[in-house]
């Protein structure tokens, strides 16, 4: 199994140091630490990490909104608790404090397996929305029939849905696989000529 790879956010050094060290105990490749927000975004992209630990302060908020709303990587918000900087939680996002000791692994592991659970689901789910979004109607495709129909024929469209019509009926088939037939045999003559 390839090694897990994460990105670790933020400006507090001994909070980033107890979150690299805990990711490395869990078995995590840390590829890259950065501190500033703007450079976080575009490391993010190129890197393409399944995990992005950052600080939840306030500089890092509108970084981690962009990362969840874009669906870059499955996103765990950690509190500095040194400087008494107070965290915002993102809405549906856990914010952990930061790994004080070996006895937090447990808690980390379970919040990480259940970000990266929750990505998953919702990337499967945007997966399978723009697949539904991209398939042609029924319309469409009939449409598209007509149109070759009409263009290469010189009749009506009103003709040439009635030509689909009559296709159809006369080979048992649907009105939608007749048009893909004509679309076909429209394309393979595109192709040859």
């Amino acid at each position: 199994m390839p090694e897990l790879r994460g990105v670790i956010v933020g400006t507090w050094v001994e909070g980033i140091r107890a979150v690299e060290e805990l990711l490395t105990r869990l078995g995590w490749m840390v590829v890259s630490c950065c501190e500033e927000p703007s450079e976080a975004l575009d490391l993010i992209r190129f890197c393409r990490p399944d995990l992005v630990v950052m600080e939840g302060v306030n500089p890092f908020l509108e970084t981690a909104e962009t990362v969840k709303d874009e669906h870059l990587a499955p996103l765990i918000l950690f509190n500095n608790r040194s400087n008494n900087h107070f965290s915002v939680p993102i809405k549906g996002k856990l914010v952990l404090n930061s790994p004080e000791n070996p006895g937090d692994d447990g808690k980390w592991k379970a919040a990480i397996t259940l970000s990266r659970e929750k990505f998953l689901k919702r990337q499967e789910f945007f997966t399978a929305r723009e697949k539904i979004n991209s398939i042609e109607t029924t319309r469409q495709v009939v449409g598209k029939a007509r149109k070759y129909l009409s263009e290469n024929l010189g009749v009506s469209e009103v003709q040439a849905f009635y030509f689909i019509q009559i296709l159809s009926h006369n080979l048992g088939i649907s009105l939608r696989k007749a048009a893909e037939k004509i679309i076909k045999v429209y394309q393979l003559k595109e192709e040859t000529a």
